[in-house]
């Protein structure tokens, strides 16, 4: 089947999954990575990483119970995902990164799915 476009290949690997019998779970989460007993787990893993901006205006427009205090996401916030980040990077093999520059994460992650399909890596 030619692929056309990013549709085209969300339907062409639906299929694939669908025939193969296989289910996919998304973990999320950006200290997920860190906790080393799930790494093994994972066959694909992706790192979205934000600026410190993006990442402030982000947490400004959730709603926390207790509110945080001044001055936290600088102290606390941004501080903490950078040490994670540093870890990952560090540590944790065949991690893909995006950031708000990268052109069509989504048609990469599919066709990173469709390969390890078209391989034989993924169990049911």
């Amino acid at each position: 089947q030619k692929i056309q476009n990013i549709s085209d290949l969300k339907i062409l690997l639906c299929e694939k999954v669908k025939d193969a019998n296989l289910q996919i779970l998304i973990v999320e989460g950006f200290t997920v990575f860190n906790y080393k007993p799930l790494q093994s787990l994972f066959h694909l893993k992706y790192y979205f990483t934000l600026s410190k901006e993006e990442c402030s205006k982000r947490r400004s427009h959730r709603v926390y119970e207790p509110p945080d205090c001044p001055g936290y996401f600088d102290v606390c916030v941004w501080p903490e995902y950078i040490k994670q980040l540093e870890e990952i990077r560090r540590e944790v093999k065949g991690v893909k990164y995006f950031n708000e520059h990268t052109q069509n994460p989504l048609e990469e992650i599919l066709i990173d799915i469709g390969a390890i399909m078209d391989e034989g890596k993924l169990a049911r």
